[in-house]
């Protein structure tokens, strides 16, 4: 999706007494996929007025905290501080603004970030959705410095972005290799060697097959990226759905997925549509995980709640990670 910019927010989440087991799981299906059913902890609404609202895209995790970027800020970085009793009460939220900074010659407006991954060492990778392009920064010296080119022409020759507003919207990095994903039409899973990227060649793996249940008129897509012990946990928007992809003779293959659909629709937590869409916003556009918890950003595009027509905020869900997930 294409917005004026984007937002980087870091959530600090005190959770004591909030972890337990998870949905078991169901019967497999569609080959040897083990399907989890979400169990949602707690919704916190994201919110901030910073002359746009904060609309998060991106989920990544550093030093305990969760940082992630928004599509509605090209200059400013946010700290978004919460924490909540053992009980899911509401969130105490504090937001703090960090000036971000370009290098010399960098574009710096409509960027249009849609995913972040951390570097392990205090630093970001972040990606621009419009440039198709990866930049760089830190906290000690956030100026954004580009890692690679452009790779718009280059996904086009190998079958990339058929589509407009159809271009990368995730991304982690898996110690020497960065992995993307194509958001749809068709969706995919791109990734290069990180010392190589100056001039990419990029290994792109279209028929990632996760059997997931998507709404009729959906397109089968790819919003959220996030590695864990040699694990690639994708969000699959449209099915509101976290789906586990092992790497199996040079291919992904997946294993596992959690659906968080019935614990958005138990928690009045669909926001609505406007006249003639044909799918709901507010779906996932940003993933993490740590030993316990399953973590969903909704970037909402400014729709309001359908349980609430005066609540127009994007959401940090966060689930129970099941047991084996």
């Amino acid at each position: 999706m294409r917005f004026a910019g984007a937002v980087m927010v870091a959530l600090v989440v005190l959770l004591a007494g909030c972890a337990g087991p998870g949905g078991g799981p169901s019967a497999a299906s569609g080959g040897d996929i083990t399907r989890y059913e979400g169990d949602l902890i707690v919704s916190f609404p994201i919110e901030g007025d910073f002359g746009a609202p904060v609309e998060p895209s991106g989920l990544t995790f550093y030093d305990g905290f969760l940082y992630t970027v928004s599509d509605e800020h090209d200059d400013i970085a946010f700290k978004l501080m919460m924490t909540v009793d053992e009980h899911g009460g509401e969130a105490d939220l504090k937001l703090m603004g960090i000036p971000l900074q370009y290098a010399p010659g960098t574009k710096k407006e409509g960027m249009d970030f849609e995913g972040v991954a951390s570097d392990g060492w205090g630093g970001f990778y972040i990606l621009s959705e419009e440039y198709a392009r990866v930049f760089h920064m830190t906290l000690q010296d956030p100026t954004l410095r580009p890692v690679t080119p452009s790779l718009l022409e280059n996904g086009k020759e190998l079958g990339l972005f058929r589509e407009g507003s159809a271009g990368f919207e995730g991304m982690a990095v898996d110690g020497e290799k960065m992995v993307l994903c194509a958001e749809r039409q068709p969706r995919a899973i791109v990734e290069f060697p990180l010392a190589d990227a100056a001039d990419p060649h990029l290994r792109v793996q279209e028929d990632v097959q996760t059997h997931s249940a998507f709404p009729q008129g959906a397109d089968e897509d790819f919003a959220g990226l996030f590695r864990e012990n040699g694990a690639l946990y994708v969000l699959e928007r449209n099915a509101y759905a976290v789906c586990r992809l092992r790497e199996a003779d040079g291919r992904y293959v997946a294993d596992a997925a959690l659906s968080y659909g019935k614990a958005i629709d138990e928690n009045g937590l669909r926001y609505q549509r406007k006249e003639r869409e044909m799918i709901d916003f507010g779906r996932g556009e940003g993933l993490a995980l740590d030993a316990e918890r399953v973590y969903v950003v909704l970037d909402n595009n400014g729709r309001p709640l359908k349980s609430d027509p005066n609540d127009a905020r994007a959401r940090l869900l966060i689930l129970r990670r099941p047991v084996g997930f």
